[in-house]
């Protein structure tokens, strides 16, 4: 498993038929780790191979695989065209950490609201590659700033990636919203 935006290293040991790795590099070989999706980059840079697979040493090969999208994917791993004992491999790709930049508002009370009666807009928080963050843990300030009176406080995690806020402005007149991610 891996957070959106970073990258995982795939290694795998080449063994011969009597099941002793191969210590040396072999160029005949051709190590292919592939994806099901055009989401899951296998790194094709800078390998012994054009494939992007490195020989670690000792019978080991490594590739890099990132993704800037969260989900879940299918790694295939081949040897001179046969599938090596463990492949395919799963992928889990979560989102990354939220950035504030990318979250988004909804909800009535960010157009309109009633003085006296509670008003609420919900938060949504995203990663900076535009993944839905599924889990809670973060805070967010806000104020509504308007006519002589500027209300604030803390949002109620829902435990999702969602977080709800409460309001009852006092006085009737036009606010201006502002979320921080603290």
């Amino acid at each position: 498993d891996m957070e959106a935006g970073s990258s995982v290293a795939v290694s795998v040991e080449v063994h011969d038929n009597y099941g002793n790795l191969i210590s040396a590099y072999r160029p005949s070989d051709e190590l292919v780790v592939t994806s099901d999706s055009d989401d899951a980059i296998v790194d094709e840079g800078n390998g012994e191979d054009s494939n992007g697979v490195f020989f670690v040493g000792a019978g080991r090969y490594s590739v890099d695989v990132s993704s800037t999208v969260s989900g879940s994917y299918t790694l295939t791993v081949t040897l001179n065209g046969a599938p090596v004992s463990g492949s395919p491999l799963l992928l889990t790709v979560g989102a990354a950490d939220a950035d504030a930049a990318s979250c988004t508002t909804a909800g009535p009370g960010l157009t309109s609201a009633t003085a006296g009666v509670p008003a609420f807009f919900t938060i949504t928080s995203f990663d900076s590659f535009d993944n839905r963050v599924l889990s809670g843990g973060l805070t967010f300030a806000w104020q509504l700033v308007g006519p002589g009176a500027v209300l604030s406080g803390t949002s109620e995690d829902l435990g999702d990636g969602t977080y709800e806020v409460s309001y009852v402005a006092q006085v009737a007149g036009g606010y201006v919203a502002q979320l921080t991610l603290a």
